[in-house]
């Protein structure tokens, strides 16, 4: 059976081309980390490469054998992306060696370029020289990277057993002799629209949703594009005897969006006949120069229609259907957001005001009276959310009754903007404080005279304040309750790193404490799933869904595996609750520790 390696938080493995075959490849991904030596510089929070590098950031790779007499790597290159500034300012990236990076004799130097975008990864790559500066090293030796000028991302740094015959920027795959015969290529203009009409005026046939999503002739490729557009291809297409090992897609856009997957299914749009899903909203800056992300495709064996479901504004030009796993795998989006839902009997007290007032609720009318005690100069009403919120804002809701202490957990739901923030718990939270009283907060103005007023208090619940993507993309985040019982006045203190602000919508209390029973009804002789090493391991026969939620309920992945072994890495300690669905409906539930 196949074996598939899942990564939660989530980076995938590297693809070594057949380019590459022969030469040394070493990941700058925080997948290999613990390889990797960084000052100033740190891992992007999104696609997991080294970024926000700096004139001052020195990346050492670990030790490379270079041969007693030097002869065994002849180049190096790197995977470099940026997305800043003129397309003919240059950057210099300088490869050193020596025992210790003071010690380090610079080696060779790579002439970079911007490309189109963050995400977007050109390897630049230069034989290695041998004058001015420049000393080839012999032997085992660590090297360390640094910029001479410039800045920017990297995915990889390359070494060449064999001279270059054109340095500079290096051909991608599909550029280089025999692509063509390990792939089955289908350009955008074979495909044709698959969703029906979404009409805003039933009498308005130019009233639908999706009337400027239309294939390109110009740009060749399709633009236009809305979240859930399908198109599908106008005939079968060939996928062999089930030898086909990625999926390639040619994409374009403007931006970064962290939840934005590009999915693929043959013959119907249908969880079970989906065969890849890749992250398209990774950081690129042109619509029309496409840049190709790859993923695994699953099994498929002879002739099927193919449909692609976007899941945004990305336009696309052509797919490839690989034989072999030439491309480097397009991760998982690192940023992983949680929405937790309150169960059908958890109570809600929402934030109802006038515009920009710093208090609001009618209890007359059943709302929740609630006051912005520290405004920090902006917190308000917006009308259904407090907003223009920064750290140390602090507001109360009044008589909120935990009746005879049955609710086990309290749920936020919360905005932000695209902005993310990989600051841990204790930095970046809603710290909730009962029956403090209003009196402590007179002349309290500051973060760090909140800080003071509240000395001797502690929380009874620290609720993980979430970047959510967008001021318009509310999501839920949840905290374990103790047993409180009565009608109490709660403060919500907003504890946020610098130039974050957050909009409150609702709170709730939930009876629910979110943990699912562990009822199995898929036979274990079907599915088997365990914890062993940091991983969970999922066997199965048969084609499952599988969604892996933290212990307080908080959904951290949910995808379609194929037959065979998958493992989920990257897990930090604790218990998860694991559910599987077969095709027919079945459900198996595991309840998982992670040590």
């Amino acid at each position: 059976m196949k074996k598939n390696t899942l990564l939660i938080g989530a980076f995938a493995l590297f693809a070594t081309s057949s380019v590459f075959a022969q030469d040394l490849v070493i990941e700058t991904m925080k997948s290999n980390e613990a390889n990797l030596e960084i000052v100033d510089a740190e891992f992007d929070v999104g696609y997991g490469n080294i970024g926000h590098t700096n004139l001052m950031s020195v990346i050492g790779l670990g030790e490379v054998d270079f041969g007693e007499d030097g002869s065994a790597y002849k180049a190096t290159g790197v995977e470099f992306g940026h997305g800043w500034g003129e397309f003919d300012d240059f950057k210099y990236l300088v490869f050193h060696a020596g025992p210790t990076f003071e010690e380090a004799v610079p080696f060779n130097e790579v002439r970079l370029q911007r490309t189109y975008g963050y995400h977007c990864f050109v390897t630049y790559a230069e034989n290695i020289k041998n004058y001015g500066e420049f000393t080839p090293p012999t032997g085992k030796q660590k090297v360390w990277l640094t910029f001479r000028e410039g800045n920017g991302n990297l995915r990889s740094a390359i070494f060449y057993e064999n001279e270059l015959a054109i340095e500079g920027e290096q051909p991608w795959i599909n550029e280089l002799p025999d692509y063509e015969d390990k792939a089955t290529i289908i350009h955008g203009r074979v495909f044709e629209r698959a969703t029906e009409p979404v009409l805003q005026d039933p009498d308005d046939p130019d009233s639908d949703l999706y009337k400027d999503a239309i294939y390109n002739e110009d740009n060749q490729c399709w633009g236009g594009i809305r979240e859930d557009f399908i198109i599908k291809t106008r005939e079968p297409i060939d996928f062999g005897d089930g030898g086909l090992q990625q999926l390639v897609a040619y994409i374009g856009h403007d931006g970064e969006r962290y939840k934005e997957y590009m999915e693929f299914y043959i013959d119907e749009v249908t969880p079970e006949n989906m065969i890849a899903r890749t992250w398209s909203g990774i950081s690129l800056e042109a619509w029309n120069d496409f840049t190709p992300i790859a993923t695994k495709l699953q099994e498929v064996k002879g002739t099927h229609y193919l449909f692609v479901k976007f899941g945004a504004a990305t336009n696309l030009h052509r797919v490839d259907l690989v034989t072999e796993n030439l491309w480097y795998e397009n991760p998982e989006c690192g940023v992983i957001y949680k929405n937790i839902r309150p169960s059908e009997d958890a109570v809600e007290y929402k934030t109802i005001g006038d515009e920009s007032s710093t208090q609001g609720g009618d209890p007359s009318l059943g709302q929740m009276e609630w006051n912005i005690l520290v405004t920090q100069g902006g917190a308000r009403c917006e009308g259904q959310n407090i907003g223009y919120t920064s750290n140390g804002v602090v507001v109360a809701y009044y008589d909120v009754d935990f009746k005879n202490g049955e609710y086990k957990r309290v749920i936020i739901d919360h905005s932000c903007d695209k902005n993310y923030t990989s600051a841990p718990l204790e930095e970046c939270n809603f710290s909730l404080y009962l029956d403090l009283g209003d009196n402590m907060w007179n002349n309290v103005e500051t973060p760090e005279e909140v800080k003071a007023a509240l000395e001797g208090h502690e929380p009874f619940a620290i609720v993980e304040a979430q970047p959510t993507g967008g001021w318009s993309d509310i999501m839920g985040t949840a905290a374990e309750l103790p047993e409180i019982t009565g009608i109490h006045t709660i403060y919500v203190v907003y504890n946020l790193p610098e130039d974050f602000g957050m909009n409150i919508y609702s709170l709730f209390l939930d009876p629910d404490d979110g943990i699912i029973d562990n009822v199995p009804t898929i036979t274990t002789e079907t599915l088997k799933a365990y914890s062993v090493n940091g991983e969970i391991v999922i066997n199965t026969t048969e084609t499952v869904n599988v969604a892996l939620y933290t212990i307080n309920g908080s959904q951290l992945t949910s995808r379609t595996l194929a037959e065979g072994t998958t493992v989920i890495s990257n897990l930090s300690t604790g218990l998860y609750i694991l559910k599987a669905t077969n095709k027919e409906g079945m459900v198996s539930t595991h309840k998982l520790m992670v040590k």
